[in-house]
């Protein structure tokens, strides 16, 4: 199942984040978004999964810098309404 997918790539030893939210956006596009400090200014992540042809995990990896002020959930507003659909 692409919802159960690892936090990503990035999650690996030390530069693995604390919190990690996760969470449907649609019956077909999951959401999965942390934060990671890299060096001095922490980066958003953002993966969105689905399932493709019942076979195969579709992925689209999204990351910027934080800007001051912005928490996780300023990032994940800017996902709503975000789909993958399988042709």
């Amino acid at each position: 199942m692409c919802r159960l997918w690892p936090a990503g790539p990035s999650c690996l030893g030390p530069a693995c984040p604390d919190s990690i939210y996760r969470a449907p956006l649609s019956a077909s596009t999951f959401l999965i978004l942390y934060i990671i400090a890299e060096g001095a200014q922490p980066v958003l992540h953002a993966h969105l999964l689905a399932a493709a042809g019942g076979t195969h995990c579709t992925e689209v990896h999204f990351s910027r810098p934080q800007r001051v002020g912005e928490d996780m959930d300023d990032w994940r507003k800017t996902f709503s309404g975000a789909r993958i659909e399988d042709q």
